[in-house]
């Protein structure tokens, strides 16, 4: 089965199967959303530690 790229509504555990993580998970939230969750990862988890699904680097 072909894998597509899809975004709002996507299959985010792609991101951790491709190595495409980062920029999946970005396109996924909008660079608004995205630049806010990682406004709160800096806050709650700066050392990264909950990093192992779809991560959102502080």
């Amino acid at each position: 089965m072909a894998q597509q790229r899809r975004v709002r509504g996507v299959a985010l555990e792609r991101a951790c199967l491709t190595g495409e993580g980062d920029n999946l998970v970005r396109d996924a939230y909008g660079a608004e959303t995205y630049a806010r969750l990682q406004k709160i990862k800096r806050i709650y988890d700066p050392g990264n530690l909950f990093r192992m699904n779809q991560n959102i680097v502080p």
